[in-house]
């Protein structure tokens, strides 16, 4: 990897890791879950972050090219993370778990 681009990801991922994602993650490993990160923020910042995880499931993506909601119908165990007003109304409507990891 570039000499210059190696450093900037190291300084994302500890600047974009929300506190209580370890936690979080580790609870869902501990209970055989698949851990899966779906996310509207492109690759570049979330793969370093994802793999500190431990996580080797990743769907990242610009939030205008795909739009997080439909990704959150197509899942069996939807959870608003830190959702936008839309979203978060959305969710309530739904019935959909609403948590922040900040």
């Amino acid at each position: 990897m570039n000499r210059m681009i190696r450093p900037l990801r190291a300084l994302l991922h500890h600047t974009h890791m929300l506190p209580r994602s370890p936690a979080l993650i580790a609870d869902h490993r501990q209970r055989g879950h698949e851990l899966l990160i779906i996310i509207a923020t492109n690759r570049f910042i979330t793969a370093p972050i994802a793999a500190a995880l431990g996580v080797v499931n990743l769907i990242a993506c610009e939030a205008e090219i795909v739009d997080g909601l439909r990704l959150l119908e197509l899942v069996d165990s939807p959870v608003a993370v830190d959702p936008d007003d839309t979203l978060r109304a959305r969710a309530v409507l739904l019935g959909w778990p609403v948590i922040s990891l900040r």
